[in-house]
């Protein structure tokens, strides 16, 4: 008897540890991909070149030289940034499908973009 309830105990402490850990490392990459995304609304060569991920569809092999141009300037602004950590905000610039990295970098110049246009007042 004793011994399952100390099963229990330490599965339930493993369990919340696990929770606990999540909980930091999604805060974390939020924190990191909210910097980003300041950082890149600060660059106006990103603001200007932004707008070409509406025109191309990652179906009609959105690989060329101006989508390699802005995931360049993202890269670069992750490694000007320094996180401790960069795998989660690197991570999906190197996914091997396009359909990922094109949805990714067109989720950041969205955030950018929001983050540019003035507010109504």
């Amino acid at each position: 008897m004793h011994a399952i309830s100390l099963m229990i105990m330490v599965s339930l402490a493993l369990g919340a540890a696990v929770f606990f850990w999540s909980v930091y490392d999604f805060c974390r990459t939020l924190s990191m991909r909210s910097a980003l995304v300041q950082s890149l609304a600060g660059d106006l060569e990103f603001v200007r070149d932004a707008s070409y991920i509406w025109e191309c569809d990652w179906r009609n092999q959105c690989d060329d030289w101006q989508f390699k141009k802005l995931r360049a300037i993202i890269r670069q602004h992750i490694d000007q940034l320094k996180f401790a950590h960069p795998a989660a905000v690197l991570s999906p610039l190197d996914q091997a499908d396009l359909l990922f990295r094109y949805r990714y970098v067109r989720s950041l110049v969205r955030e950018v973009e929001k983050r540019v246009q003035p507010q109504p007042q």
